[in-house]
């Protein structure tokens, strides 16, 4: 004995005139409609790598320092220095620590200056060097080196500067006095761009 068929659906109740969905089910109601977002419009960019070539009209070539090396140098070289200038300004300046108010070079000058034991002490130099000691010289070479590290991005940065197409700008700005409200003056700043 064949299977029975199974029952069709109800078919879909025609849309009410003026809607272009039928009406939802009982106990449903259609989701709010969701709105479009528009991209802003294209625009050209402000500045482009050169590479050679032409110059496309409405812009110029400018050569620009290299700003993420001048940042990162400034800061590889600035925050050491700023930390040496206090340690050395809470020893007092004391064993030959002053040095460390010069940028790049105090910690080296520093190192090289400085006692490498107390003179106080009956040891001989050459066992006078104690763990203290060893970390002060260990926290000089890794302040030099860090300072330096920076010197040579800050300075790489200034130096070798690159070329970049920029559009010219073509606009113009008005600051006008007008009045605002009924009785009050202020300002309108108007502009082409």
């Amino acid at each position: 004995m064949p299977a029975p068929a199974p029952a069709a659906a109800p078919a879909a109740a025609a849309p009410a005139p003026g809607y272009g969905y039928p009406p939802p089910p009982p106990g449903y109601a259609y989701p709010p409609p969701a709105y479009a977002v528009y991209p802003a419009p294209l625009r050209a960019p402000e500045s482009v790598p050169y590479n050679g070539g032409p110059v496309p009209p409405g812009y110029h070539v400018e050569e620009h320092v290299r700003r993420g090396l001048v940042v990162g140098g400034a800061l590889t070289l600035g925050i050491p220095w700023a930390l040496s200038v206090v340690a050395a300004t809470g020893a007092n300046y004391s064993n030959q620590s002053g040095w460390l108010v010069v940028p790049a070079l105090g910690p080296w000058i520093t190192l090289a200056a400085r006692k490498k034991c107390d003179t106080n002490s009956d040891l001989s130099s050459a066992v006078c060097y104690s763990g203290a000691d060893n970390s002060a010289q260990a926290m000089l070479v890794l302040d030099g080196i860090t300072q330096a590290a920076g010197t040579i991005m800050l300075i790489a940065g200034l130096t070798a500067t690159k070329k970049v197409v920029v559009r010219d700008f073509f606009g113009s700005l008005q600051f006008t006095p007008a009045p605002v409200g009924k009785l009050g003056y202020g300002a309108v700043l108007s502009g082409e761009f």
